[in-house]
Order: C-alpha cells, then structure tokens, then sequence
C-alpha cells in the first residue's frame, strides 16, 4: 500500500543580504586607540509584500478569504487587538469589505462581531457590528463619523493603503484609522458573547449573506490579546515588530511569493498558527507599496567580542591588541540571519595619540582640543580636518585625531548654549544705601521673555480614547477640605489638552462628598463640552440641575492641542482667560466661591472626575494636564499673562496648590506614594488613583508638550557666599 503524503508548504523568509561593515578611523589600530565600526545595508526599509486577494475586475463574489483558524480568539472575555494594512480596489459588487470578522460558523446569525467598511449604503464608511447570543444587535455598533487622516469625508478612498485597528475591551471598544482615534463605544461587555471559533478577513459570518471575498490588497495582519492603547498602535502601526512582543498572538507579514498557507511569523509562547488562503484563485504575492513603513530591523550582531565596545548595534568601538577579523550579521525581525559582512582590523604596537580633555560637556560656546605627541596631526573632518596640535570647536560632536596610521579614541563633545537674557534687579524698600541694622530691601529679579530657558519638564498624562473609563480611573483626588481655602477670592489655571470630545471633560471639580450629585451634591465643575466649548455648572445651591453657564463658544478647544486656561471668581464675577490673552473670553457677574460657607460640602475635590455617576455620556478625563495652579486670590490679566508660561517662584502670595508634575520618570510603582502627586506649595498633595499606573501600563509622567515655556531659577550670590537663594525675590539686610 503506497501512502499518500501532504506537504504543508510554510514559506521561508528570503535571507538578508550581508551587510557592509566600515572603519571611521581606519583599519589599523595602535596601542591605545580605537576605530568605530559602522554596518549598513542588508534589510530595507519597506513592508515586502502583500497579500492580493482579488483584482478589481473580479467577479463580484471571489469567494477567496483569510482564515486565521479556531485558536486565534477564543473568547473575547479579556479583550483583544486586531489590526491590518487593507487596500480596497473596488466595490462593485461587494456590498461590506470585511477587515475582520469574528464569530462561530456561518449557519446563523448569532455570536459575531465584524469591523467593516460598507458600501451597500454608505460607500465607504467604517463600522463596526456586533450580535450578540441572542441574535439581536449589541448596543455599542459604531460607524466612523470623524475625518482622521487617510480618510475622504468619512469613507475609505479606493486604491489606498489605510491602516485599521479594533481594539475590543471588556468595557468599550475603539476603532483606529492610521494610528489615530476615529470612534469608541463604551458600555458593552465582550465577555456576553459566546465563543468565537473563527477568525477571518474577507469572510461575512452573517448567515444571509452570499458575499464573500476581498478586492483588493491586505499587508501587516496583527492579533494581540490585549486591547492595545491609542499611544501603543500609533508608535507601531508603521512599523516591524519583534517577533517575540509582549502579547503579539500572530503576525502575518505576507513576505512570500506563492502558497495558500501564510506563516506567522510571531516567537511568543502564546503565538497561533499559520493563516490559510482559502480559494486562491485570483490571488497573488505583490510588492507592498505601503508609503513610510519603518522596518527598524535589522539587528546587527558583531563578534568576537574580543576588544568590542558591544556585540550588538549599528555602530561599535574596535579596540582590539591583536589581528583581529570582526564580522556582522543582520537579523530581519523574523528570526531569519544574514550572511556575514567581514573587515579585517590590523593591531600596531605604536602608541596612538591621545586628546585633551578625553570628554567635555558643559555650557559653553567652544572648546580647545589639544593632541598629545610631536605630530603630523591630522583631525576628523568635522574639526575641519585640521594639521594642529590644538583645534577649536564649536559644536558638540565625537572629535578624534590620527598621527600617521594611528587615530586617537573618540572625544565626545557636547556644548550648550543659553540664550538667557541677563534679568534686571528691582530695588524696593530702603534703597542701595542705608546704615547697617536701619533697614531691608527686597531685590526682585526680572522676569525673562517668553520662551526662554527650556520647558516645562513633565505632564500628566490621564487616559487615552481607548482606556477604560469608569469610575476606578484616572483622576486626582485633591483634599477634602481643599475648596474651603478660598473664601474671598479664587483662580484655576493649568495646560490642558484633551485626547478626545467623544464625551463631556471636567478639568476640575470642587464640593461635594457625594456621587449622586443629581440627588444632593453641591459643586462648581469646569468642563469642556463635546463641541469643544467651556462651561462652568454651578449647583451650590444643590436644588435642581446644575445652572450650566457657557464661558467660551463652540469649536473654542480641539482635542490633541495644548491650551492654558485661567479661571477667576472675586465674589463678583467670573472670568476665563485662554492661553495668556489679556481680554478675557468670558466676564460676567457672578457672586457665589467654592467654600464651605457658601454651601459646598467636603468631599470630592479633583482634577479630572466625572460627574452622575459616569452617566449621560460624562467620564473621567482623557488627556494630558500640566503646571496646574491654584490661588487663593483672583489674578488680574497682567498676572496671567506675566506668568502663565513660565515657573512660578515659590513661595508666592496667594499659591496655595502648585502641581507641576515633574515626578522623575523611572517611577512606575502603583504604590500609594507613587501615586502622590506633589504641590510645590509644600501643602495640599493630590492623590492619583492607582489605575494610572496600571491602566496603560506605562509611567503617566510624560514630556510636556507646552511650548515656548520658561524654566529658569534665579540664583542670588555675593563674593562670600555662591548661593544665597534661588527665589525670584529676596530681602536682605546687610
């Protein structure tokens, strides 16, 4: 009996080319020096090629599609990631282009979710549908509605690339287009449905349903089994990932160029198996023509290791004693080694030349650099490939020397400058001149013009679109008792920049201890609105709804830029300054401050927390915060603009809260004190929520992104003493 054998045919990544390996200094290094090794080349910056699944010319129902298997998801229960490079050519007699669907098999209409784009009705819009066990459509199906990058009004333009992700949690579900938020829904628990045993791209799981089929190209197909956040598919989305990430279920690249079997290319002990072309006719391998894809690979690995700085990276320090032939491979992401690029390095025994100093950085204009021995010198190029012994340079850099055959080590410079203007000093009190013990003067230093001396360190970061928003997240508690400080007078001002107004954000809350603020609390919330306008609810009374006072008109703010607002009460009006003006965008009567005596009652004083219990669409804020003050005195416009982009001295008459943010960002701990967040005032900390830290599982203390912010410290001296105070006004009584 002759068996019949069935070759599975995985395809095989085409190995990387070797990669040309250069010396900076030279092949011959002499005792003491060293030469810097550089590869390049071997794998290119591009996608490699897709995946055709039909032509545009094709009959209307292909019937070809991807199947990902029975294991890729399971149950939806923990939340998943799925997300693909699609390239529609046509629509014609495809009514719903079908990224992914997910569901168990098609017989009927139950259990199912599909990310779509849809050209029965709307030709070209994304949506996304789920049905749930019972067959009846679940509450959170969505349709893009946002004009994000990549998009023509809304819909998905034929014969382009265009990235989509759905990212699917256990308490909303968010769509991305090229990286960047388009929708969410919140509100519906994946884990209600049933298990999902299929897993397609191309495939309707909709049992009336005769189409199947893409027209079209698909590239870069993802699974992860976690819902991945805005910032995480926004940094990758155009990149090549390492095979073994964190989470990474599979990872098709379409890197071949026949077969109906598609290898995953993911390491990762939760890695699936290969997807299968079902129907191939039609189908084809094509040269991926995604615009901008970065594959960061390769990865060069140097050895020996014999006289090397390190045994991985583009570039190392060779430094070796002996002959020695040092070679470099590429690996291309996918596991797979280049052959060997090879450079032969020869050792000398004659002493290389030396520079002086070995390192320099400092705040300065230039540096001197001075070579040991009696010459010939000849330095690198970006000394002006100079022949002196001494050299001046001006810009930060790696400096080196050769003297004959021998180069020196590399002499890495760096040089900052400032463009610090000099302050001027202000004299008040008794003068400059007064008999000792008769008197005092304060000396007050200038403030600088805007923009200058560096920025403004950290913010905080809250919550992306994707996060979850619920009422274990993201805000910061400030204490109980903090409104009852302003008794006659208050201001709010801090940098905010919303992620997202899919939803209704409160940058900050003061007054009640209760969440049934509908019911019995009292407060005053400033809050964005959806259409990008600020309002200000007032309910001291704590009878009735709110009194919801428009401050600034629609479109005022738009989600992803950096504003600094400034709220006053003085007991008599109300006014709010956007970034700096002068002339306020509201100033109206309004008579009522957040103290006890005028009704609030201890509690729930925060910066970004919701209202009604996460109702009516309300919920905690998403975004970034910065520089966050509070005083217990109305500041006049002057004093804004004057010091709305620059650090605030403390102490400060009236500063009672003072919330830079500028914790040091290697602390990641979700313990309770890296969860204080610290007021410069020396009193009234804030308290994070211990969510912050796990909600996106990255540090929340990021770069600010306020621009043209000034960083400066004063620094008082006199000949006997370097260091008097670093405040911006001092009094003195010599």
């Amino acid at each position: 009996m002759i068996a019949a054998l069935a070759f599975l045919s995985i395809p095989a990544f085409a190995q990387p080319t070797a990669p040309t390996v250069s010396a900076a200094q030279g092949t011959t290094v002499c005792s003491g020096g060293a030469t810097t090794l550089t590869a390049s080349g071997s794998v290119a910056s591009t996608a490699g090629k897709a995946l055709q699944m039909a032509t545009a010319g094709a009959a209307s129902n292909t019937g070809n599609y991807l199947s990902y298997g029975t294991g890729m998801i399971t149950s939806a229960s923990t939340g998943f990631t799925a997300e693909g490079w699609f390239y529609p050519t046509s629509y014609v007699g495809v009514s719903y282009v079908r990224a992914f669907t997910f569901g168990i098999p098609r017989a009927d209409n139950l259990d199912r979710m599909e990310l779509f784009i849809d050209n029965a009705t709307t030709d070209g819009q994304i949506y996304f549908e789920v049905y749930t066990p019972t067959g009846t459509p679940a509450a959170n199906g969505m349709a893009v509605s946002r004009n994000v990058p990549g998009l023509t009004s809304v819909k998905v333009p034929l014969n382009a690339w265009i990235h989509l992700t759905l990212a699917v949690g256990t308490d909303s579900t968010v769509i991305y287009v090229n990286g960047v938020y388009a929708a969410s829904r919140a509100g519906f628990n994946v884990g209600a449905l049933g298990n999902i045993t299929r897993s397609n791209t191309g495939f309707s799981n909709y049992f009336t349903d005769t189409q199947t089929g893409f027209k079209g190209n698909v590239d870069e197909v993802r699974f992860w089994n976690y819902r991945r956040s805005n910032a995480e598919v926004l940094a990758n989305y155009k990149k090549t990932l390492a095979p073994n990430s964190t989470g990474l279920l599979a990872n098709y690249h379409f890197d071949q160029s026949s077969g109906s079997t598609v290898a995953n290319a993911v390491t990762n002990t939760t890695a699936v198996g290969a997807a299968t072309i079902v129907n191939t006719t039609g189908t084809g391998f094509v040269a991926s023509t995604i615009s901008g894809y970065s594959n960061p690979y390769p990865t060069y690995n140097w050895s020996p290791s014999t006289g090397l700085s390190a045994t991985t990276g583009t570039s190392v320090t060779a430094s070796p004693t002996s002959n020695t032939t040092y070679s470099a491979t590429a690996d291309d992401g996918n596991g797979v080694s280049s052959a060997a690029g090879t450079i032969a390095i020869t050792a000398s025994a004659t002493a290389a030349p030396t520079i002086t100093p070995s390192s320099y950085t400092a705040c300065a204009s230039q540096v001197v650099l001075t070579a040991s021995g009696s010459g010939p010198w000849l330095w690198s190029a970006n000394a002006g490939s100079a022949t002196t012994q001494s050299v001046t340079v001006t810009s930060s850099g790696n400096y080196y020397v050769t003297t004959g055959s021998c180069a020196s080590t590399v002499v890495p410079v760096t040089l900052t400058t400032s463009n610090v203007t000099v302050p001027t000093i202000a004299v008040t009190g008794s003068g400059t001149t007064f008999c000792t013990g008769t008197g005092t003067t304060t000396l007050t230093a200038s403030a600088l013009s805007a923009g200058v001396g560096g920025s403004a360190g950290n913010m905080l970061f809250f919550a992306n679109p994707g996060q979850a928003t619920t009422t274990t997240n993201n805000d910061v508690s400030l204490p109980t008792t903090f409104h009852n400080n302003f008794t006659s007078a208050f201001t709010f001002e801090g940098y905010i920049r919303p992620s997202t107004l899919s939803h209704y954000q409160n940058v900050i809350t003061l007054g009640t201890s209760n969440d049934q603020l509908l019911t019995n609390g009292k407060y005053l919330v400033l809050r964005i609105n959806t259409d990008g306008s600020v309002h200000m609810l007032d309910r001291v009374s704590g009878a009735g709804n709110a009194t919801d006072i428009t401050l600034a008109a629609a479109g005022t703010i738009v989600s992803g830029t950096m504003y600094h607002m400034a709220l006053t009460l003085d007991g008599a009006n109300m006014k709010l300054y956007i970034n700096g003006n002068t002339t306020p965008v509201y100033n109206a009567a309004f008579t009522k401050l957040p103290n006890q005596t005028n009704g609030l009652t201890n509690g729930l004083n925060s910066l970004g927390r919701s209202l009604y219990n996460y109702n009516d669409g309300e919920f905690n804020y998403q975004g970034y915060m910065d520089e966050v003050r509070f005083w217990t005195s109305a500041r006049t416009a002057s004093e804004i603009n004057a010091n709305y982009n620059k650090v605030v001295a403390v102490p400060a008459s009236g500063l009672i809260a003072y919330y830079r943010f500028d914790k040091p960002t290697s602390t990641t701990s979700a313990s309770t004190n890296a969860r204080v967040v610290i007021s410069e005032t020396g009193s009234n900390d804030g308290t994070m929520n211990t969510v912050f830290y796990n909600a996106s599982n990255t540090n929340p203390y990021v770069a600010s992104s306020v621009a043209g912010f000034e960083n400066i410290t004063y620094v008082w001296s006199t000949p006997s003493n370097s260091s008097l105070a670093t405040t911006a006004a001092i009094t003195v009584s010599p």
